[in-house]
């Protein structure tokens, strides 16, 4: 990894540094961690369960996410809880708030409701369950 490749703000550069920096290290890295030094921009295979599919920092800085061996597993849902109160979209009709990934998965909120979003990570489906 060097400054130029940081500075290009590439997607996946910036989300495998946000993977290595907030995720966890694996106790079994994945095949391409395994791979050998020089292979990879990181030192250890770390991922965020539940974010980008699961995949460790260094698959996804090669945009190779969807080959990581450590990805979620398809049953694997994270749940959070959402307040919305601004009602910043006017007609109170669903808000379009991106994940932080891509926005083809993007999160769709109801303004003003308080619900759980459920997502299934491998599948990239964001679904808003209210109350």
């Amino acid at each position: 990894m060097n400054e130029r490749q940081v500075l290009s703000h590439r997607p996946s550069y910036i989300n495998a540094i946000l993977i290595q920096s907030r995720g966890r290290p694996e106790v079994q890295a994945c095949i391409a961690c395994r791979s050998g030094p020089g292979l990879h921009p990181f030192p250890e295979c770390r991922r965020l369960p539940g974010h980008f599919g699961g995949a460790c920092g260094n698959c996804k800085w090669r945009d190779h996410a969807s080959r990581c061996s450590v990805r979620d597993d398809e049953d694997v849902v994270e749940v959070i809880d959402v307040l919305d109160s601004d009602n910043e979209g006017g007609n109170g009709g669903p808000r379009v708030i991106t994940d932080g990934s891509t926005p083809a998965s993007a999160l769709l909120v109801r303004a003003g409701r308080l619900g759980s979003l459920c997502t299934t990570p491998r599948q990239g489906l964001h679904l808003y369950v209210g109350v």
